[in-house]
């Protein structure tokens, strides 16, 4: 596959996502869906990063495999300073705060995320 079909294929959709949820944060907390249940907000972080984890770990097994661990490891250091860069953004947005809580819960829906990726890809060398 050439370089540029790669990059349309893996990287444009893990930068487009990247603006999407930028865009989200930059908006002020009453143009967001009404919360309709307790702790909705750490349920949409966690869906928000689950689908970043998966994006980013695949960018990164196509250009590069790792083995799980240093996978699962650069998509969690990713997701905790992209998650950061996100909160203290958050921080300048109208009715909007930062929370270590919703940090944790960018990381950890990564983390779930990223581990599809490796499941697909094993389940695709045990039926070769």
């Amino acid at each position: 596959m050439s370089r540029s079909k790669r990059f349309l294929k893996f990287w444009v959709p893990l930068l487009v996502y990247m603006a999407l949820m930028w865009f989200l944060s930059s908006r002020p907390a009453r143009s967001l869906p009404l919360m309709l249940f307790p702790f909705a907000d750490k349920v949409f972080h966690f869906l928000e990063y689950f689908v970043f984890g998966f994006l980013l770990a695949r960018v990164i097994q196509t250009a590069q495999p790792k083995t799980r661990p240093k996978l699962f490891i650069f998509v969690i250091v990713s997701a905790l300073i992209w998650g950061a860069i996100d909160e203290l953004h958050q921080a300048s947005v109208p009715l909007r705060d930062p929370s270590v809580f919703d940090l944790l819960t960018d990381c950890f829906g990564a983390g779930i995320g990223q581990l599809l990726i490796k499941r697909g890809q094993s389940s695709k060398i045990e039926k070769a």
